[in-house]
């Protein structure tokens, strides 16, 4: 495979060893992999990777400069060998060979930074001319490259000549091409330095010792003079050449992109709309949280389950990722976290994980999830590690209720589906209850509140809005719940969804009362009983209670089995007047039963005709069987003045008019 990048210009051309995962670093900087001279070209303009084959990447490491590649101008981009590039004011030919080009390369060091490329002049270190009687030396063998640049180091200071003792002054040092420059002065050469200092103080010596020695017998000691002091000029150190500095390596942005979208992925588990996870997930990802090849809508379910099971959570990134790169656009990435999170029935744990994300590179800028996993240690659990499951992986721990949270958790749930209103769902739901709890009643709420509402909905229309609830009414009725069974028998005696059959409504009727004695039972079955002839037993198990309910329907019941007494014993009719009456206020039809209380048994005028004025309000408020009293009335003249256009006119619409829904007796509760 080839392994040499020629760079092609208008003078030569000069190759470059560039296997695959190698970097050129292109500027006008010394650090630079190739180094060119332009006010144009940046420091460090432009980085070129070679990713695989005859596949290279160029990327502009400028932000004032954009790259100009085979015509194309961008900051990034992926192009195929061979390739043309625009750099400054020169055009750059790149292509890929075997072994690199001997007749039109030269020597090149390890950083390849002594070129002249294209028509930009590269700026050499000054060099020292050699004498023009020089003898041409011989060509030597070509030196071998060396790491550090050629420095010129500044002329080597003369010293100032002293007022004593001559010193010799060295000439200026120069230095030719290829010589190491001198960094500090030989041992060997420093005696002159001796010498001047010495030569400096020898006369304050010789005098001070003579005065020492034979001072004067007489004389006064005196302070003797100062000698003047004489400055020397030490000679400046040569100062060591700077290093050249080492070129930054090119930043990993890839990985840097990588972690990015790893932390990301992580804080989103703080959101609560699940579907944002899909936008850091593959939509063919391999593995997620050890379900293999899930698809968009399994990993929605997922997260959907997981947000509902801790509704308040907390995740936060703990220490620096690690990575390692799997393939060329690849990551396997780990990332430590905390979590804090707080569920149903008050439970609360907290600790540490591990994520292990395997991430793929879709775009620029861009990499999804293929693979997620973790592992977490629970450090925190209230009220105890008992009450959440043993689990590895965060997404496999749940509170663990016991039988009293579960009946609670049921019954809520119950709750919230009557409250949506969907029959179906609630009455499956309330079966699965009665299934795994059997000796339990909790359930029972929420199937009295559903058969309650299609009750009323089938006295009202005649109908439900959902017939496919039949099954699970007869198995409710099977079970022996009386809601159940009371609407399973206004189903047999409507017909409705069912062949309709009186009796054996009549019979579930009786068994919803005697298994509970509840009053609407009562009502239902004492009803039944009366509609049948039966009025003996409807007022044995109904009159007694009813005569004195303030609820409409049991006294308009009551009323009614006390009419039937009333036409045996006169004496009644007040008080079967005072229980119509009582009940005329809610419920129209007990107006009509009123009104022939006192049309009929009325013993003044104005009792009649008070009887009449209730007839005619039941008749307007739709009242069929008021309708048709009323043309009575109007025919015979009684309680009123004859008149049969009147009495015509009700007729003919009593006839047209259907007779008014009955109503639930959950309905005035």
């Amino acid at each position: 495979m080839p392994d040499f990048l020629t760079l092609h210009t208008e003078e030569a051309a000069h190759s470059f060893s560039c296997p695959p995962q190698a970097v050129l670093v292109l500027g006008s900087s010394d650090s630079c992999d190739i180094a060119f001279d332009g006010e144009e070209i940046a420091p460090h303009h432009v980085e070129i990777r070679r990713l695989e084959d005859t596949r290279f990447q160029l990327r502009s490491l400028s932000t004032a400069h954009r790259l100009n590649v085979n015509g194309v101008t961008a900051s990034e981009m992926e192009v195929e060998t061979p390739f043309r590039l625009r750099l400054g004011g020169d055009v750059l030919d790149f292509a890929l060979a075997s072994e690199s080009p001997k007749a039109s390369t030269t020597s090149v060091s390890n950083r390849r930074r002594d070129y002249m490329l294209g028509g930009s002049a590269r700026m050499r270190q000054r060099i020292s001319p050699a004498p023009a009687s020089a003898k041409a030396p011989e060509p030597e063998p070509e030196p071998a490259p060396i790491a550090a640049p050629v420095v010129v180091p500044p002329p080597f200071p003369s010293p100032p000549p002293p007022p004593v003792n001559h010193v010799r002054v060295l000439p200026p040092v120069s230095y030719s091409a290829g010589t190491t420059p001198v960094t500090e002065p030989a041992s060997g050469d420093g005696w002159w330095v001796v010498a001047v200092i010495g030569g400096l103080l020898a006369p304050a010596a010789i005098y001070f010792g003579y005065q020492f020695l034979f001072p004067h017998p007489t004389a006064k000691v005196r302070e003797a003079p100062k000698p003047k002091a004489i400055e020397v000029t030490a000679p400046k150190p040569v100062a060591k050449p700077t290093p050249p500095p080492v070129p930054a390596a090119p930043t990993d942005t890839y990985r840097e992109d990588a972690f990015a979208a790893a932390k990301a992925f992580l804080d989103a588990w703080n959101e609560n709309d699940a579907s944002g996870m899909l936008r850091f997930v593959s939509p063919a990802p391999s593995s997620y949280f050890e379900i293999p090849n899930p698809s968009s809508e399994d990993v929605l379910k997922l997260e959907e389950l997981f947000r509902d099971r801790w509704p308040q959570r907390t995740f936060r990134v703990e220490g620096s990722p690690t990575a390692t790169r799997a393939a060329e656009s690849q990551f396997e990435i780990t990332q430590r976290y905390l979590f804090d999170l707080r569920g149903q029935n008050n439970r609360h744990a907290t600790g540490t994980g591990t994520l292990f994300v395997t991430l793929e590179r879709a775009a620029p800028k861009t990499w999804l999830v293929t693979r997620a996993t973790d592992k977490i240690e629970v450090q925190t659990a209230e009220p105890s590690r008992d009450a959440f499951s043993p689990a590895v992986s965060l997404r496999d721990l749940k509170p663990v209720l016991n039988n009293d949270e579960i009946m609670q958790q049921a019954k809520d749930q119950l709750a919230v589906l009557v409250k949506a209103g969907n029959a179906k769902t609630t009455l499956t739901a309330i079966l699965d209850s009665a299934a795994k709890h059997p000796n339990e009643t909790f359930w029972r709420f929420a199937t009295d509140q559903t058969c309650d509402a299609l009750s009323r909905a089938l006295f009202a229309t005649g109908e439900w809005p959902d017939p496919t609830c039949l099954v699970e009414i007869q198995k409710l009725s099977e079970l022996g719940v009386p809601s159940a069974m009371l609407l399973h028998g206004h189903l047999l005696r409507a017909g409705y969804l069912l062949p309709r059959n009186i009796a054996e409504g009549e019979v579930l009727y009786r068994k919803a009362y005697e298994s509970t004695k509840s009053r609407e039972a009562r009502f239902y079955y004492a009803e039944a009983l009366f509609i049948g002839g039966e009025h003996q037993r409807a007022s044995a198990i109904a009159l007694a209670t009813m005569v004195s309910s303030k609820h409409p329907l049991e006294a308009y019941l009551a009323a009614h089995l006390l009419w039937k007494k009333a036409e045996l014993d006169p004496s009644l009719w007040q008080q079967v007047y005072e229980i119509a009456a009582r009940a005329a206020t809610q419920h129209p039809p007990a107006k009509n039963l009123a009104g022939l209380v006192l049309l009929k048994h009325g013993q003044t005028t104005k009792e009649r005709q008070a009887g009449f004025a209730l007839i005619e309000k039941a008749a307007e408020e739709g009242v069929t069987e008021a309708m048709k009293n009323l043309s009575a009335c109007y025919e015979y003249g009684d309680g009123c003045k004859r008149n049969e256009g009147e009495a015509e006119a009700w007729k003919k619409k009593a006839a047209s008019t259907p007779p008014p829904p009955k109503r639930h007796y959950s309905e005035f509760e």
